[in-house]
């Protein structure tokens, strides 16, 4: 068995829905609400949501695209 922590894991939402995504919960739809829209887990959408914090602190070339 492999270590857990060097899993990745893969977002059942595609990079080209996040921003779609991001924007429900911008307006203030909640985590499973968007999960319901797009059939994935409210973990998943989270995720999402963490991950793309992420890449705007580290200033990401993302950063500006979906802002």
């Amino acid at each position: 068995m492999g270590n857990l922590t060097s899993r990745r894991w893969h977002p059942l939402i595609p990079l080209s829905e996040w921003p779609q995504a991001l924007a429900l919960l911008k307006q203030g739809v909640s985590l499973r609400q968007v999960a319901a829209q797009f059939g994935v887990s409210y973990e998943s959408v989270r995720r999402v949501q963490r991950a793309w914090h992420e890449l705007q602190q580290k200033g990401s070339l993302l950063q500006g695209e979906w802002s």
